[in-house]
């Protein structure tokens, strides 16, 4: 039996422009001979939407494009996923169905509702009870749906594994919306694939949704398994593709191999280049600094954007080293990107004059916030969007300014660490110096005050990094942080108070790119006002 793949980039709610490329795509399989395509979780709608899921006549519009699509299966089926109603309660079901010659030959709901990070799929839909096998052309198929398989067995009981019910099946269908995180690819996905493939012995086809939504990408990275949990086929990463595998022909091929600095550039890369496309935005303005962060950000914009939609200005107040000036415009003239430098020292002694006598700390807000008012009146002129630089170690000590260098529509590194960050920065110039290594080996400053040092207020970043590290994405405890990274106490709870008391900064952050499994957002709910 042939079967054709078909991992696509999906708009969330554009239901006319997600069926015409389902159509197309279904067509492109019919004409290499597929027997059945494949398509991922929700494909009509897109994933996540949120509340928009509440919309009856949404659902109802969607379901109609359903139909559309079942008209176009003469001789190749389909299975997809897609939104149903339960008609029993007032909720809603996640399906994968078989269609064939316009009718539904079998349907699948959601056994496993992911409620965790940035899930709530349990807000809209109900759970399926039990599964079945769907027959066709002689085989028996089972349909299953994202956290069906990847969901940790932890969160559920032994009669809501699918696995259970789906026994005897001479392959299964697993059609997912799985965002990607750092060693998701290798461990919680694929792993789990290939022990249920191994469970039932049977092959499983993965075809997972790629693209980016808001905060969330996802990577595709859709694979086809053996009975024994051997690669056989699979997609390109980062891209829309379509695969045929014919399962009477099996072929090994070469595993998935991790590389994460390559994931991390190319996971920020589509999720940068999505959120304008899908926003139909075209510029973005970043402010460079002659620093690594914003020297990161200018390449992975330029990548995904395209030279000459990426418009940087360096900024300079009293405080600013000549030496900033000089990289931050050899890095520009190496991307080719419009720069443009202007000089902010009058404005922020204009604004000094009318305050009068300022703290230190006040006088270094004004010169951020002037920059982030200059950088978002250049977007507004330009008809583009602001690029926030702060990497996750600044934004989670609040390190950073509210309406200065937290500004803009968009946070590209808020969940990279500044060691990931400095990673990036030196796979970006493998085989050519693009950022200059004056940026990669200076120390880190904002450049507010004389002689200003980021290890003037933090501790070094080494320390730094695994302590923010620990204690967001591992949920560590001052005692357990102490003992592993062997440090002070003190200076664990110290830095742990300053993360918890920045909590209102990131309420008011730009949408951060989520390429960790512990993002500050959505997937992280904190109250502000806590003991």
């Amino acid at each position: 039996m042939k079967i054709a793949v078909c991992q696509l980039n999906h708009l969330i709610g554009d239901i006319k422009g997600n069926s015409a490329k389902i159509i197309k795509y279904l067509k492109k399989a019919e004409a290499k001979g597929a027997d059945i395509a494949v398509f991922p979780e929700t494909a009509i709608t897109g994933y996540p939407c949120g509340d928009l899921w509440y919309d009856k006549s949404f659902i109802k519009e969607q379901l109609k494009a359903f139909k559309q699509i079942s008209k176009h299966t003469k001789k190749t089926a389909c299975i997809i996923g897609y939104i149903d109603f339960d008609k029993k309660t007032d909720f809603l079901e996640n399906c994968s169905a078989l269609i064939y010659k316009g009718k539904i030959l079998g349907k699948s709901l959601k056994m496993r509702l992911a409620i965790w990070d940035i899930f709530y799929d349990n807000r809209y839909f109900v759970p399926a009870k039990k599964q079945k096998l769907v027959n066709f052309k002689g085989k028996k198929i089972g349909l299953t749906i994202c956290a069906d398989i990847f969901a940790p067995d932890k969160y559920f009981t032994n009669a809501q594994n699918p696995i259970n019910y789906l026994k005897g099946a001479d392959f299964i269908t697993h059609i997912s919306a799985s965002p990607y995180f750092l060693g998701r690819v290798k461990s919680s996905r694929n792993g789990r694939v290939i022990k249920s493939a191994q469970k039932l012995k049977c092959p499983v086809i993965m075809c997972n949704m790629v693209g980016a939504n808001d905060d969330v990408i996802y990577d595709g990275g859709s694979t086809v398994f053996d009975k024994n949990g051997n690669t056989i086929a699979k997609a390109k990463s980062w891209q829309e593709d379509m695969f045929l595998v014919n399962l009477n022909r099996q072929q090994k091929i070469a595993p998935y191999k991790e590389n994460q600095v390559q994931e991390i550039h190319d996971a920020l890369v589509l999720g940068i280049k999505d959120f304008f496309a899908k926003n139909k935005l075209k510029k973005a303005v970043i402010g460079l600094s002659g620093g690594i962060d914003s020297a990161v950000v200018a390449c992975l914009a330029s990548k995904a954007l395209g030279k000459q939609n990426v418009y940087a200005y360096y900024l300079p107040s009293k405080y600013s080293a000549k030496l900033s000036e000089k990289l931050a415009k050899k890095l520009a003239k190496n991307l080719d990107i419009n720069f443009e430098t202007i000089d902010i020292k009058k404005i922020h002694q204009s604004f000094s004059q009318t305050y009068g006598k300022v703290k230190s700390l006040t006088d270094q807000n004004i010169q951020a916030r002037t920059r982030g008012s200059l950088l978002m009146s250049f977007a507004s002129e330009l008809g583009g969007l602001v690029l926030a630089c702060s990497n996750k170690t600044e934004v989670a000590c609040g390190y950073s300014t509210m309406y200065g260098d937290t500004c803009g529509g968009l946070m590209p590194i808020g969940d990279l660490l500044k060691y990931r960050v400095v990673e990036l920065a030196e796979f970006i110039n493998t085989g050519c110096e693009i950022i200059p290594n004056g940026i990669i080996s200076r120390a880190p400053s904002a450049e507010l005050k004389a002689n200003q040092k980021d290890e003037d207020d933090l501790p070094k970043y080494e320390i730094l990094d695994n302590i923010v590290q620990l204690y967001i994405e591992e949920g560590g405890k001052v005692e357990s942080i102490s003992k592993k990274l062997k440090v002070s106490k003190k200076l664990v709870k110290d830095i742990i108070t300053k993360i918890d008391r920045a909590e209102f900064k990131r309420y008011q952050a730009p949408p951060i790119l989520k390429i960790t499994k512990k993002t500050f957002g959505p997937g992280r709910k904190m109250q502000i006002a806590r003991k």
